[in-house]
């Protein structure tokens, strides 16, 4: 299997990238925070509109030219924060989120980042063992209103840009 990546810039990127967003959310977010807040925040954080003006770079991994995951980041005072990272089921380990987060660490690195940072949902097992075996460290418990009644209980994670 071959992975590239593709930077989001039109259009048509953001919504292919929403329709993504949409597969992944309600497979893997669906049981852990139940449907009606995975639709509100899948509209209010990871529609085409939302992402196109959140100021963040997006990339679209391909494996073998089709779809599989996505993430956007930024550089910020806290060093690279690595605002969405997530891979189609069928794709994990299989290391396409390997090749989003290296592709993250890069562009912190050239931005003179020291430190790369991100939050999960703190039910989220499955994805904190990734991020502890990439070499992220929880460092902080992150309660955050987000609106329409639901809250987003997180944990902050860190690690080097380079380990």
């Amino acid at each position: 299997m071959t992975v590239t990546l593709h930077h989001a810039e039109t259009e048509a990127d953001y919504n292919r990238l929403e329709a993504l967003a949409r597969d992944i959310w309600t497979e893997h977010y669906g049981p852990l925070l139940g449907m009606a807040q995975v639709d509100y925040m899948l509209d209010k954080f990871q529609s085409a509109t939302a992402m196109q003006e959140s100021g963040y770079t997006y990339l679209v991994a391909l494996a073998d030219g089709v779809p599989a995951g996505y993430c956007a980041y930024g550089a910020d005072d806290n060093g690279l924060f690595i605002s969405k990272l997530y891979v189609r089921r069928e794709n994990r380990r299989q290391h396409v989120g390997k090749v989003l987060l290296d592709a993250c660490l890069a562009f912190g690195a050239a931005a003179g980042a020291q430190t790369a940072w991100l939050t999960v949902n703190k039910y989220n097992t499955a994805s904190i063992a990734v991020y502890e075996k990439l070499g992220f460290a929880v460092t902080a418990d992150v309660v955050a209103d987000i609106g329409g009644g639901y809250i987003m209980d997180d944990y902050k994670m860190e690690r080097a840009i380079s380990l």
